[in-house]
């Protein structure tokens, strides 16, 4: 590999498949106008979407 053109840091994302109910996590170095905290927002996803799995 080339050195210097791969970014030092990545980021956590989170990605949600609606069809399957599948999470899956992976890495991801592309910038976010926003970052999520882990309790609050994680948890109004989930009540949010919490009705719709029938």
């Amino acid at each position: 590999m080339k050195k210097g053109i791969h970014p030092e840091t990545y980021r956590l994302v989170a990605f949600k498949d609606m069809s399957n109910d599948t999470v899956f996590v992976t890495r991801s170095c592309a910038p976010s106008k926003e970052t999520l905290d882990t309790a609050g927002r994680v948890d109004m996803f989930y009540q949010r979407y919490k009705s719709r799995k029938k």
